[in-house]
Formats: C-alpha cells, sequence, structure tokens
C-alpha cells in the first residue's frame, strides 16, 4: 500500500469539526481507551480543549488525503504552581490510519518542539490505563519513565477498576528563565489577558 502524502502540522480551532469527529470515530472504535465515553465527547468539550492547548499547551496533528487522522494535544495548568507540567494529553489515530507509523512520527515531533520552543516545560506527563500495554511499551520506548501506578483510579465502561499508569519525559532544555516568563504570560490572562484575543492574535 502506497501511504499519501501527509502534513504534520500545528491545529488550530479551524480544525474543531475534523478534531470532534476524530474524538468520536476512536472513542467508539477503541472503547475504554479514551477517558470519555462517546456520549460525553460534545462539540463544546472538544472546543474547550483546543482553546486549552492553544493558550496553555500545544496541539499537533497529521493530515492526510485532506483529513487529520492523527492528533495529539496536552496542556498546562493556569496556576503557577503546575505551570511546569504539560499534562491533560490526549494522542489518537484514526483507527484506518493506524500501523503506518503515524502515532511515533506524532509524538517525536511534539517532544521536539518541547525542546525546542516550551522551555519553561519541566516534564511532560501521560496517564494511560494500566491495562493499555501497548501504549505504555510505545511510549517508554520513546524515553517516557513510569513513576508510579494509582490503583482503581479508572472505572470502566464494564463497572469494573483499573489502575491508571503515571508516565514523564522530562525536558532536557528546561530552563528557569523560561518558566518565570510563562508565570508572567499566566499572570497577564489571569489579571487582565484575554484567551480568545491569544487564540486571535496568535494562534489561527
Amino acid at each position: 500500500m502506497v501511504i499519501p502524502y501527509s502534513l504534520l502540522r500545528r491545529l488550530t480551532l479551524n480544525d474543531l469539526e475534523q478534531i470532534y469527529n476524530l474524538y468520536q470515530i476512536v472513542a467508539q472504535v477503541n472503547q475504554g481507551n479514551l477517558t470519555q465515553e462517546p456520549d460525553e465527547i460534545t462539540l463544546n468539550y472538544v472546543e474547550d480543549m483546543l482553546i486549552c492547548g492553544l493558550v496553555r499547551g500545544l496541539i499537533l496533528g497529521i493530515e492526510t488525503e485532506g483529513k487529520i487522522v492523527a492528533y495529539l494535544k496536552a496542556f498546562t495548568s493556569e496556576f503557577r504552581c503546575l505551570a511546569h507540567v504539560l499534562t491533560n494529553a490526549t494522542m489518537m489515530v484514526h483507527p484506518d490510519w493506524q500501523q503506518h507509523g503515524y502515532g511515533k512520527q506524532l509524538m517525536i515531533a511534539y517532544l521536539q518542539t518541547i525542546q525546542s520552543q516550551m522551555q519553561h516545560i519541566l516534564l511532560f506527563e501521560l496517564l494511560p490505563h494500566q491495562s493499555n500495554l501497548k501504549a505504555i511499551q510505545f511510549y517508554k520506548k520513546l524515553g517516557f519513565v513510569q513513576q508510579s501506578v494509582a490503583p482503581e483510579r479508572i472505572r470502566t465502561i464494564s463497572g469494573n477498576f483499573e489502575s491508571e499508569v503515571r508516565l514523564v519525559w522530562y525536558n532536557p532544555n528546561f530552563s528557569q528563565t523560561g518558566l518565570k516568563q510563562y508565570h508572567q504570560f499566566l499572570d497577564n490572562l489571569i489579571h487582565g489577558g484575554n484567551r480568545r484575543f491569544v487564540l486571535s492574535s496568535a494562534a489561527l
């Protein structure tokens, strides 16, 4: 099979509908791998996640044949004490486009972008279900290390409980100066900024 030309790029609010559709497809085909069940994924929820990612994090995607087939977002807390942690991560690859290396390509680009453009980030955390062994091994091969396990933190759709694994990747280019600058950015957002203005001026 010849893999069509793919474009890896930053995603924006203009991609909202496609990302929403990707959420729905992945949630229905791979039930249990996402935190949300299909009926919990609304357009407003996805929009809120995009805004948080655009303002306080990073969103990358892979576009093939004009469609977004892979997506990775994460963002920090709005509070200074946790602003060095990139969390709230979601990574998805369309079921029809898995096994093409898109997930690896996307994560490598994501980590490279953190190193080159996000020196305020000390660590990037992922929280997969313990039963998702394939994903855990995939992340470990890319440099994530397991720090802890939270027993029975996840209630599955079958009503059982399973553990959540905390994996972390440390940014070798973390800078205290960069973190102080990011704190100032957050202060401006809280005390007089407007995230919609930030989006319209910088992210769209």
